[in-house]
C-alpha cells in the first residue's frame, strides 16, 4: 500500500515538471536577464586615464552630492576599480497616468585595464512604499514578489520596461563617457 502510493506522487511529481517543461518550450520564451556587461577596447588610453575618466564619471552620478547619499562603495586606484550601489526610479501607468513606482537597486562596477575596461551593471531589484504599487523584488522574475494583487502583470512589465530603458541610457552615457579617456591626459595637478 505504501509503496503504492510513492509510486503514484512521484509519478505525479514527474507529470507536473514534465508539463511545465512543455508549457516554457510552447511559449518559446525564455525570460531575458536584466543584466549589462562587457569587455571594452579603448586603443591608446592607459589604465590610468581610463581610471580617473570612471571616477569623473562615478562622482557625477553617484557621489553624495548627485544623489543625496554616498552609494559608491569601491574607489581603487591600484586595481583601477569602481564600484557603487545606486538605484533607478520607475514608473508605471496608474489610471493612465505615469506614477512613480518606487526604485530599483542595482551594482555597477567598472574595472580598468592598459587599453580596455570591462563594466557590469546587475543585481536589479525593485523596491517600493507606494500604496499602488507593492516591492517586486529581483527583476528577474516574470511575476513580482509582492504578488499580482499588489502590481499587475502590465505594471511589473511597465516598470521593467522603464528599469531598462533607464539602464541602457546608463550605459550608454558611460560608454561615450569612457570612449574620450585616452584624449584626457591632462595631469593632476
Amino acid at each position: 500500500m505504501l509503496k503504492n502510493t510513492i509510486t503514484a506522487v512521484l509519478l505525479s511529481i514527474s507529470m507536473v515538471t514534465a508539463a511545465q517543461e512543455v508549457s516554457k518550450e510552447s511559449t518559446g520564451a525564455k525570460p531575458e536577464k536584466m543584466e549589462y556587461g562587457e569587455i571594452v577596447e579603448v586603443p591608446g588610453a592607459t589604465k590610468d586615464q581610463l581610471f580617473r575618466t570612471a571616477r569623473k564619471w562615478f562622482q557625477k552620478n553617484y557621489s553624495e552630492k548627485a544623489v543625496g547619499e554616498n552609494v559608491i562603495y569601491t574607489d581603487d586606484s591600484y586595481l583601477g576599480e569602481m564600484a557603487a550601489s545606486p538605484y533607478i526610479w520607475v514608473e508605471a501607468r496608474v489610471q493612465g497616468k505615469p506614477t512613480g513606482a518606487g526604485s530599483v537597486n542595482y551594482n555597477i562596477i567598472i574595472a580598468a585595464k592598459e587599453g580596455k575596461y570591462k563594466y557590469s551593471l546587475s543585481g536589479f531589484y525593485h523596491e517600493s512604499n507606494r500604496s499602488q504599487f507593492g516591492s517586486g523584488g529581483d527583476m528577474n522574475n516574470a511575476v513580482p514578489d509582492c504578488g499580482e494583487e499588489l502590481t499587475s502583470l502590465t505594471a511589473w512589465g511597465e516598470i521593467k520596461a522603464d528599469c531598462k530603458a533607464k539602464a541602457e541610457k546608463i550605459v550608454q552615457e558611460l560608454k561615450e563617457t569612457m570612449s574620450s579617456a585616452a584624449s584626457n591626459s591632462e595631469e593632476d595637478w
